[in-house]
């Protein structure tokens, strides 16, 4: 009889696990980084019970450095993930399928911050900078080289907050709603150059799944997008109670997340009805800016799987 007991209580396990609780269906949505306000939606989302309300128990994983959300996603160990759109296309690109759903951002929040009174006031000065603190394998970086090949002569370095504080002639990327907050806590005064003046203006925080996951369980993917679009509406209109959950989970945001979230609100369009809709013709541009810079080899078939 105890073997039977210990049989049955495997096999239960098993059940709800893959069930989920109550008889919801358990997803996993893998981030692309620690959690921040950028996700903030998806975590609404999951403590108001939007995901719930559809018959989901939907799991959200961190990410962080060397965390390669698109192929987790794309070959199915996680059920949906975020990432950002020239991300997409440029594993797409190597033959990762993926698919794209929404997005809360409606611009970039992509920036090179320069401290004030450096001189260095628009993206078109950057050249003047002693060192660029940034990722120069990034398709942004690689764009705004090919806008400026100046930019080849100034010595670029990994991110480095300490670099960047300590060096007055140095220039570091950064999100609009992150970095300049964390120089304004520091007392240092910054000028934000957005990225996206230069035509630049990859969708943010992508929701995506697998190809193969939209062909088999198209009516998944359509509920996932609902509530996490549900999700980032009621997030927007009151941030501080999930800021509150955010925080225990990544205690780095302590303090900061709130003023971040409202950093983030000049960049989404809330009361637009077709909030977190995405544009082909977006995805279009994109693409032949990652085409144009040598990041992907084909400007037309990344479009295939993109949702509006």
């Amino acid at each position: 009889m105890r073997y039977i007991f210990i049989l049955f209580l495997v096999l239960f396990t098993s059940c709800s696990k893959e069930g989920g609780k109550k008889g919801l269906r358990h997803i996993t949505l893998q981030l692309n980084w620690f959690p921040e306000a950028e996700h903030g939606g998806y975590y609404e989302a999951q403590q108001k019970g939007y995901y719930k309300e559809l018959g989901l128990e939907v799991e959200i994983i961190p990410g962080g450095p060397g965390v390669r959300v698109e192929s987790e996603t794309a070959l199915g160990r996680v059920h949906f993930g975020i990432a950002n759109a020239d991300k997409i296309l440029t594993v797409r690109d190597k033959g990762m399928q993926l698919v794209a759903l929404m997005s809360p951002f409606e611009n970039s929040p992509r920036c090179i911050m320069s401290h004030a009174g450096s001189g260095i006031n628009n993206i078109e000065g950057l050249s003047k900078a002693k060192v660029l603190i940034v990722n120069n394998t990034k398709p942004y970086y690689k764009w705004l080289l090919h806008k400026d090949p100046s930019l080849a002569a100034v010595d670029t370095i990994p991110y480095n907050k300490a670099t960047f504080m300590t060096n007055k002639e140095s220039v570091m990327q950064g999100y609009i709603n992150s970095e300049p907050l964390l120089m304004a806590e520091k007392n240092i005064r910054v000028k934000i150059l957005k990225v996206s003046d230069t035509g630049y203006n990859p969708y943010t925080s992508v929701l995506m799944a697998s190809q193969k996951l939209s062909e088999s369980e198209p009516e998944l993917l359509q509920k996932v997008k609902q509530a996490s679009i549900k999700g980032w509406l009621s997030y927007l209109k009151n941030s501080q109670e999930t800021n509150a959950y955010i925080e225990k989970v990544n205690p780095a945001n302590k303090g900061t997340l709130n003023d971040s979230t409202k950093a983030m609100l000049g960049l989404m369009s809330p009361q637009n009805a077709d909030f977190g809709n995405m544009s082909i013709e977006r995805w279009q541009l994109l693409a032949e800016q990652l085409h144009e810079i040598g990041t992907i080899k084909d400007a037309s078939t990344p479009l295939i799987g993109i949702l509006k």
